[in-house]
């Protein structure tokens, strides 16, 4: 009889320790990582790094919880990546891995996967090859059977037209052009903005361009940029950027 009472103790036992492991493993699981999805209300992400992430509609970015610079990646993204000597970053993208110290590079994953190096130097690496890209250089890869080495790449780039936008509305392209987060103090949305910049412009161009019609100053800060107002807002006001 006791031996009976016994077997059931260690049965209850067992079935309370797997429970006890199963809900563990779970919250683990849970609490450990922390995935970013692509908003249209934020479309730059700060890593405690001070790296930025813009992901693309339907992306998601996950990294644990205490930042180890090292993220997985589903979907596009372009990435800003604050530089560390000391500690790589380190990007999973399916079943491939980008490492980096400091850069720019934009991760593209439909039709197999493609990254463009802008800045600096990344390694991409896969279970069977490593490639070191160097900025102005791209490489596509299907799947183990076709691994395309690296080539120069030159984007083409169609001009920014504006029609009656807002200064909110204008920051958002611009940062999804330029690749910066743009920061309005306060929100301003008393001017409008009609015509187009052309796609060799540089960022400060446009923000002087913009300076010389509507009362705003600005800072640029790694790449973020925050635009504040300088004097007292007028009213609604058009101006033409040709």
């Amino acid at each position: 009889m006791k031996k009976r009472r016994s077997n059931g103790l260690k049965i209850t036992a067992s079935i309370l320790l797997l429970v006890a492991t199963g809900y563990l493993l779970n919250h683990y699981s849970k609490t450990t990582t922390i995935t970013y999805a692509y908003s249209a209300d934020l479309p730059a992400i700060q890593l405690p790094d001070s790296s930025l992430v813009y992901l693309e509609p339907g992306a998601k970015l996950t990294v644990h919880r205490k930042f180890k610079r090292a993220a997985r990646l589903e979907g596009n993204a372009f990435f800003d990546i604050h530089s560390d000597p000391k500690q790589a970053f380190s990007l999973d993208v399916g079943q491939t891995k980008i490492q980096v110290l400091g850069t720019s590079f934009d991760v593209n994953t439909q039709n197999g996967l493609t990254v463009k190096l802008y800045e600096g130097q990344v390694q991409f690496m896969t279970s069977t090859d490593t490639l070191k890209l160097r900025a102005g250089e791209q490489v596509h890869y299907q799947d183990r059977s076709s691994f395309i080495s690296q080539q120069q790449f030159s984007d083409s780039i169609p001009p920014l037209v504006l029609r009656n936008a807002t200064l909110e509305q204008l920051c958002q392209q611009l940062e999804k052009r330029y690749r910066y987060k743009i920061t309005l103090v306060p929100p301003i949305n008393d001017f409008r903005v009609t015509g187009q910049f052309s796609s060799q412009n540089d960022i400060k161009v446009v923000l002087d361009i913009l300076k010389q019609s509507v009362p705003i100053e600005y800072t640029i800060k790694n790449r973020h940029i925050t635009i504040t107002t300088s004097g007292e807002e007028e009213a609604v006001e058009t101006f033409r950027i040709e």
